[in-house]
């Protein structure tokens, strides 16, 4: 087995590495959502960068991950670190796949109308991911737990946006870009309603991880 000295600069590596994967879920959910509501087409190659970058940063941490397994056979809480881990990285992917959707949906070249509830919805999903991405950075048991909490107010803005879409495809049917545009908001909250429960699993895998208790469901 490798020295101790070894397996504490391996578990400070990945634990850099994972900042650093959450920094860019942060960035693509950011650059995606400026992407559909300003309709500025230089986004959408930014996103393929940084999916790109995404997808390696994935694989570098899981790999990592089963190198520490394999040879530090680490135990107890360090184990529960590794394990809540390989799980977090699934969620971040995800939630960074979901930005470029958000940037990918829609005209490129058009700003559009955005549903009120939307843009709140946008806001509160990038303080919900933050907040998690925060949790785990700074082992904030406490914050952590508040991450799931704060979902059933995405669930609302998201029936919301449903709501005030429909209605303003209703009153503009004859017009085929209105239409267009309220089923893209529409689209649009979906994704960042997926976002929000990636962020919730993030928030319940540093619980896990720090305490070695699953949340109450």
């Amino acid at each position: 087995m490798a020295s101790r000295t070894v397996f504490t600069q391996e578990m400070k590596n990945l634990d850099q590495e994972m900042i650093q994967m959450g920094a860019l879920a942060e960035t693509m959910i950011k650059t995606g959502t400026k992407a559909f509501v300003e309709g500025d087409p230089q986004y959408l190659e930014e996103m393929k960068n940084l999916d790109y970058e995404l997808h390696v940063m994935d694989q570098t941490i899981e790999k990592h991950c089963l190198d520490i397994i394999a040879l530090h056979q680490p135990l107890a809480v360090d184990l529960r670190t590794v394990s809540s881990i390989l799980k977090i990285i699934t969620d971040l992917n995800r939630i960074g796949r979901y930005g470029r959707d958000l940037a990918e949906t829609g005209d490129p070249d058009k700003s559009k109308d955005v549903p009120q509830a939307l843009i709140t919805m946008i806001d509160e999903v990038l303080l919900l991911v933050s907040d998690a991405i925060r949790s785990f950075v700074t082992r904030d048991i406490e914050l952590a737990k508040s991450i799931s909490c704060r979902d059933d107010t995405i669930d609302e803005l998201w029936k919301l946006t449903l709501k005030e879409s429909l209605d303003y495809i209703k009153e503009n049917q004859k017009c085929k870009t209105s239409v267009s545009v309220g089923a893209e908001a529409i689209l649009a909250s979906r994704y960042l309603e997926r976002i929000a429960d990636h962020a919730c699993n993030i928030g319940d895998g540093v619980v896990f991880m720090i305490s070695g208790q699953r949340p109450m469901i």
